[in-house]
């Protein structure tokens, strides 16, 4: 396993990575499919943060999950290539601009394909 923390300005990613991944397709188009759990820290409830999550995964072809947790944080699996669940962990560093994201805690794990669309739970 491998721990990862990165820091810039007043925000903190964390990644911890247990060599998830799964490969599809052949020859020069094999895609690396991989499975990320992100939670994601500050002010992310009440500004529209699951559903710009939403319009950024179906954006970007990420299938999974998102949904608000009591703590106040926002929670979410992400499955599709690596590079686009690369991007949608990027995307939530940010997230809307009415959020102020602090830190985003990225647990990967292994890839189970159980998505056919990515969902907004409750």
């Amino acid at each position: 396993m491998c721990f990862k923390e990165f820091n810039h300005y007043n925000f903190q990613l964390t990644v911890i990575n247990r060599q998830p991944s799964i490969i599809l397709g052949g020859g020069e188009n094999m895609e690396k499919q991989v499975r990320a759990h992100a939670v994601i820290s500050g002010r992310v409830q009440g500004v529209f943060f699951r559903m710009e999550t939403k319009h950024a995964a179906d954006e970007v072809g990420v299938f999974g999950w998102v949904r608000n947790k009591r703590d106040g944080t926002v929670e979410a699996v992400f499955e599709g290539s690596e590079n686009n669940v690369k991007s949608i962990l990027k995307w939530c560093k940010k997230g809307p601009p009415i959020s102020k994201v602090t830190n985003v805690d990225v647990t990967w794990e292994d890839y189970k394909g159980e998505f056919g669309s990515f969902k907004i739970t409750y």
